[in-house]
């Protein structure tokens, strides 16, 4: 369990990157989801113990991040949205290094570690391919080998799936929700449908404050009766601001909108069922105006 507890961030005359953050983590899948910007990466890089808070504190499982950053390290594999991978290297010479710095000294069990975190991330049959030549998708599995290595009980991941293609960012996002059964594993995008397919649990940020915790049905309901479809003729000009404009997709008519208000927006309009995007949206300042 993760208990974050008033936990701030302000870099040198700047506002807050965070802004007093109070949030518990359980087990399993954790979605946590906001704008670019919103701070997300911060509250990683400080969960992480790479970057210090500015004041406040975490307890992972236990131990505090301020006084035993050290025990915590011991416990975490991190991911972090910046990534750099030694292309001279072979996948499986990567992992070793990796694997020399988190203490392996043994050089059985170094390779038998290997071998297992290769097998579970589908790289089997690369293990000797240089990194040069793996595709996106392939460099995100080996950087979640090497957050697996040493079986930590807590895995921080930030933005793993920005640039994969579809088909790949299914098959990373299935590979971290099948290790999170038996650990904590954090996920931090601005990806809804990352969240959407894996997280039960989620948290939303936005400019450096905790905006909303709870389940996906908690985030959908943001938006329950504000979602209406708007059909607009080809010769009247659209009312909406961009802010309340969800979606649009032409006709042969004219144009209908998918958008966001607070209250009916014309005699026509059809009221939807809200879908998670459409909550997030709702939460994070879509149809202010409306």
């Amino acid at each position: 369990m993760i208990e974050i507890q008033h936990l701030t961030k302000q870099y040198k005359k700047k506002e807050l990157a965070l802004d007093d953050i109070n949030l518990t983590i359980e087990h399993g899948m954790f979605g946590l989801l906001g704008p670019n910007g919103a701070g997300k990466t911060t509250l990683m890089r400080i969960l992480a113990t790479v970057m210090p808070a500015t004041s406040g504190d975490a307890m992972i499982d236990g131990f505090s991040l301020k006084k035993n950053p050290e025990a915590i390290r011991r416990k975490l594999g991190y991911l972090p949205q910046i990534f750099q991978l030694p292309p001279q290297l072979t996948a499986a010479e990567f992992l070793d290094y990796c694997a020399v710095m988190k203490g392996f000294n043994n050089k059985k069990e170094r390779k038998q570690e290997i071998l297992r975190l290769l097998e579970q991330v589908n790289l089997t049959d690369k293990q000797n391919r240089k990194i040069k030549t793996f595709s996106g998708g392939m460099k995100q599995r080996l950087g979640i080998a090497q957050a697996l290595l040493g079986n930590p009980d807590l895995i921080i991941v930030d933005e793993p799936t920005a640039g994969l293609d579809p088909e790949e960012r299914v098959r990373f996002r299935n590979l971290l929700a099948r290790f999170s059964v038996n650990r904590t594993v954090i996920l931090s995008t601005h990806i809804v449908a990352d969240i959407e397919s894996s997280c039960e649990q989620l948290a939303v940020l936005n400019h450096g404050q905790l905006v909303a915790t709870g389940s996906t049905s908690d985030l959908t309901n943001h938006a329950e009766g504000k979602v209406w479809e708007v059909e607009i003729p080809a010769d009247s000009q659209s009312f909406f601001n961009e802010n309340q404009i969800i979606s649009s997709r032409k006709t042969a008519d004219g144009y209908v909108h998918k958008v966001i208000a607070e209250i009916k927006p014309s005699d026509s309009a059809t009221l939807l069922e809200p879908t998670l995007e459409d909550g997030y949206l709702a939460l994070i300042g879509r149809g202010a105006n409306g």
